[in-house]
C-alpha cells in the first residue's frame, strides 16, 4: 500500500518510478473519506471486498481496522447478506 501522504519523499519517489517501469504490477484506487462505525469494540473502518478470478465475481469479504486505512493487521468479520426475494429469518 503507498499513500504519498503518509510515506517520505523518498519512499514515495521509489513507489513512482516502480510504477512507470512496472505498470501492471500496480494498481490505483482513488482516495476516499472513510466513515467509523460504532461499535462494541469502539470506532471501526469497514472494508468490504470481492474476490475474483479472470475478471469475474467469485466472493466477497469483510474486514475492519481500528484507524482509517485497512491493512494488514486489520480484524476479519463476517460479511452477511440480506437475499431480497426472500423473507429475513427471525
Amino acid at each position: 500500500m503507498s499513500i504519498k501522504g503518509l510515506m517520505t519523499n523518498g519512499a514515495w519517489a521509489n513507489v513512482a518510478r516502480s510504477a512507470r517501469w512496472f505498470p501492471r504490477r500496480w494498481v490505483a484506487q482513488r482516495r476516499f473519506e472513510a466513515i467509523a462505525l460504532d461499535t462494541p469494540l469502539g470506532a471501526v473502518y469497514p472494508c468490504i471486498g470481492v474476490y475474483t478470478v479472470a475478471g469475474r465475481a467469485c466472493g466477497a469479504y469483510a474486514r475492519v481496522s481500528y484507524g482509517p486505512v485497512v491493512d494488514y493487521a486489520a480484524i476479519d468479520i463476517a460479511l452477511l447478506i440480506e437475499d431480497a426475494g426472500h423473507d429475513a429469518v427471525a
